[in-house]
């Protein structure tokens, strides 16, 4: 069996993407629910590997946005 990065996207990190967007939605965090909702929907929007390429980028530039998250987002 191989590796499928869109299965993953979907079930794994779509998922988990979208709780952070709520979460920062709903602390009233526009900065960081825009980040998060625009990354969530490209990978939503993935139809093949390399369109999985630009949301991981930006996905692995949050380490360096110098969001403040509260305890519930940082997991």
């Amino acid at each position: 069996m191989s590796f499928d990065p869109l299965v993953y996207a979907q079930e794994q990190l779509v998922p988990l993407l979208h709780a952070i967007h709520l979460s920062v939605q709903d602390e009233g965090k526009a900065d960081q629910a825009g980040f998060f909702g625009r990354i969530l929907g490209g990978m939503e929007a993935a139809r093949e590997p390399v369109d999985l390429a630009e949301p991981f980028m930006e996905l692995s530039a949050s380490a360096f946005m110098g969001f403040d998250f509260s305890p519930s987002v940082a997991l």
